[in-house]
């Protein structure tokens, strides 16, 4: 199933070939954000292993069917329901709305899974102002926060 914002399509990998076959671009990402984002510390290998055994899932962007950048989630147990941890955004592409909408199908997941929280441990600066304008609505009860904002 894909969740689609005007021309950006995303769906989640869940073959062990999809994932073979799209890792490369994961992994360039993954160090992508390494490089800015001195507060994270795990290895590309460890995102694999947790992708390859149901730890994690992996959403895939897609623009006009060329690939435009991924994002990795966790589903969290909490007092209030499910949720997620969302550990990993990269943005591959040169769209400038592509967060905005990635975003959007975010607010999309949360609202069709019933998830009661989304929890970004994002690091890097302005994610919180990015979040914020972000409104899901008070009949899911979700809640958008950042790591950054607790520091």
């Amino acid at each position: 199933m894909a969740i689609t914002s005007g021309n950006l399509s995303v769906h989640e990998v869940t073959s062990p070939k999809e994932l073979h076959d799209i890792w490369p671009r994961i992994r360039e990402g993954l160090n992508a954000i390494r490089n800015k984002c001195p507060l994270v510390v795990e290895m590309p290998e460890d995102a694999y292993y947790d992708l390859k055994t149901g730890k994690t899932k992996l959403l895939v962007a897609t623009i006009d069917e060329c690939y435009e950048g991924f994002m990795i989630l966790t589903e969290t147990h909490e007092v209030d329901g499910l949720g997620l941890l969302v550990t990993h955004v990269h943005n591959a592409g040169e769209d400038k709305l592509f967060i905005a909408n990635l975003l959007t199908t975010v607010k999309d997941f949360v609202t069709l899974m019933h998830y009661t929280r989304v929890t970004f441990a994002i690091t890097r600066k302005g994610w919180t102002a990015a979040l914020g304008r972000l409104s899901l609505g008070p009949s899911y009860q979700t809640i958008l926060h950042t790591i950054e904002a607790y520091q």
